[in-house]
């Protein structure tokens, strides 16, 4: 199927991100626009990165950057530019609902980087009601040679899908997505375009098999009758997600480390902590930090100052 790219002020939007759960834009930044923010991801990743948390920066094995999160937080540019009344305008009448800002991200996705499995954004992002929209703006032309983006027509209307252990990450599973095949779309981006799109849409990326990078901008809008849950439940979602990557196993919030992982596993998951948030937990802590959501408590308590301070470790 041919995707129907609209002009940014299209007054359909609304009722194709209603209808299809993904609406894709024509010409969104023009090309002084896309130079301009290389330059700025450029100028953030030589004069800002090294002050930005790690929890907000992540890196391939070979330390090649995967992402960056939250630029907005770090960068007045980027708070700049996702408060643009242009975008802001473009989102209001699509959404059914008054946008405000929710994150800024980026996705270089360098030569032979591999794909990403099909997903929810609602799977791992924490707003309530779940009313939030992922605007995805390409900066260098996307094509399924370079890490394209396809995207399950109507799957916005399934709620959340399952998901299961891909790898690294949590993906729809492959069952689901053979059902669909014939709602998935993947159209090629011109630098400058883009796709809007739900948060219960199904999406996945593919592998950068060229020679260049194929970087991104990407901007979240949430109602602003939503609510973000607190930064208690973002910390232990996120340490969740750490132990279920490095585990390999499904856990919840207060399933026993111990009990369903190895000891090889629980390590790893103890040095993603220490790299992520600088907190190092000792294994003969989980004793009595066995848990993922006891870890989180941990991790938030010793960044506080409550504990033996940021890098002790529990005897």
């Amino acid at each position: 199927m041919k995707a129907n790219f609209l002009s940014p002020d299209s007054p359909d939007a609304g009722a194709v991100l209603g209808e299809e759960g993904v609406v894709f834009f024509d010409a969104l930044f023009d090309a002084e626009q896309v130079a301009r923010t290389r330059e700025a991801l450029a100028r953030y990743e030589r004069e800002v990165l090294d002050a930005v948390p790690s929890a907000y920066v992540d890196r391939y094995d070979d330390g090649t950057l995967r992402s960056l999160l939250d630029l907005h937080h770090y960068d007045t540019w980027f708070h700049s530019v996702a408060h643009d009344p242009r975008l802001m305008d473009l989102v209001r009448r699509a959404a059914p609902w008054d946008p405000v800002l929710y994150y800024v991200e980026t996705f270089p996705k360098p030569p032979g980087a591999g794909a990403l499995p099909a997903h929810q954004e609602i799977f791992t992002v924490p707003v309530e009601p779940p009313d939030f929209v992922h605007l995805w703006i390409a900066l260098e032309d996307v094509t399924s040679a370079n890490g394209g983006m396809a995207f399950y027509r109507r799957s916005h209307r399934l709620g959340i899908a399952p998901h299961v252990q891909q790898s690294r990450y949590f993906g729809v599973e492959q069952a689901l997505l053979d059902r669909m095949a014939s709602l998935r779309i993947e159209p090629d981006f011109p630098a400058g375009s883009a796709a809007l799109f739900d948060c219960h849409t199904i999406h996945v990326s593919g592998a950068n098999e060229s020679d260049r990078p194929r970087p991104v901008l990407v901007i979240g809008f949430r109602g602003a009758h939503t609510l973000v849950k607190s930064d208690e439940e973002v910390l232990a979602n996120c340490v969740l997600r750490i132990c279920r990557e490095e585990l390999g196993v499904s856990y919840e919030l207060d399933d026993d480390l111990l009990a369903k992982g190895n000891a090889e596993g629980v390590n790893r998951v103890l040095e993603r902590i220490w790299k992520d948030y600088g907190v190092r937990v000792s294994p003969a802590a989980l004793g009595r930090i066995r848990t993922p959501a006891a870890l989180a408590a941990h991790i938030d308590a010793v960044s506080a100052g409550d504990d033996h301070g940021k890098g002790a470790e529990p005897r």
